[in-house]
């Protein structure tokens, strides 16, 4: 599926032309990245993701170019001082991210870890964000976006884990911390079911998820499990078959335990072994 976005950046009908893939729009001056827009006309864009994917396969990498591109109605928006649109703008933007992620398969979507990133490397100064100074480098709304898609996703299609390892890529390259969402896919898929449950009902669906984390954010999982790492009230609390914990994060024991739950699918149902076996390697390595 290709996921287009439109910037309108003008509302004056041009003579002759009520749909134009190229009209040009009234002077805008934006700084992003270094870069100017000043006393240009600047031209209707057409942001195709699957475009961008192909810049960065031509290429290699993403230019800054591109993040601007896609930039460019939130700055638009910005520089009216139009806080609900700068809103709408984000909410659109990530909206194509996030279903392109859900559309790509883990070892596909670097692009993506990649754009993220020259986006919140983009200098376009300050705007507000539900009554909040924001810029680029906070990448303003992911959070709520992502959590958004995480209540949506139905857990037994590809989306499910194409999601969960590009929270994972995001987080382990530093780009965007989604750690809590870690334990919350972990936490459904090993901590909701007993024993019994977990063995019984668990599709590849949810186990791919779990896999996703492992397989792109081990190192971060580990250190976080260590030192201890630890949300606000109930959000990281422990699921249904081990409430009699007192988890509110990550921690060695809890770490255990989804290592233990992972051993034990892998042993009892052998559709899975296949899936989990090089996971956990991986995770007796550490």
């Amino acid at each position: 599926m290709t996921v287009f976005a439109v910037v309108f950046v003008s509302t004056r009908r041009l003579p002759g032309c009520l749909f134009a893939r190229r009209a040009f729009v009234p002077l805008v001056d934006i700084h992003l990245h270094r870069r100017q827009f000043s006393r240009q006309p600047y031209p209707v864009q057409f942001i195709n993701m699957d475009d961008i994917y192909n810049r960065f396969t031509s290429s290699g990498s993403l230019s800054e170019t591109t993040a601007m591109e896609l930039a460019l109605p939130v700055q638009i928006a910005a520089k009216d001082n139009d806080s609900e649109a700068v809103e709408a703008a984000l909410h659109k933007l990530w909206k194509q991210v996030l279903t392109a992620a859900e559309q790509t398969p883990p070892e596909q979507q670097a692009y993506l870890v990649e754009l993220v990133a020259e986006l919140k490397n983009l200098d376009g100064g300050s705007f507000d964000v539900w009554n909040e100074p924001q810029s680029w480098q906070q990448l303003p709304l992911l959070g709520p976006a992502m959590r958004d898609r995480w209540s949506a996703i139905d857990k037994i299609k590809p989306a499910w884990p194409n999601i969960n390892a590009f929270a994972a890529r995001l987080t382990a390259a530093d780009v965007y911390d989604l750690s809590l969402h870690c334990i919350w896919t972990l936490r459904e898929t090993l901590e909701e079911p007993n024993d019994e449950a977990l063995v019984f009902s668990t599709g590849p669906g949810p186990v791919k998820a779990v896999i996703a984390w492992i397989e792109y954010a081990l190192e971060k999982l580990t250190s976080w499990s260590q030192e201890g790492k630890a949300f606000d009230g109930k959000l990281a609390k422990p699921g249904r078959s081990l409430a009699h914990n007192e988890w509110r994060g990550f921690c060695e024991d809890r770490r255990y335990e989804w290592a233990r739950r992972l051993d034990l699918l892998a042993a009892k149902r052998k559709d899975l072994t296949p899936l989990l076996s090089t996971t956990l390697e991986k995770v007796r390595r550490q």
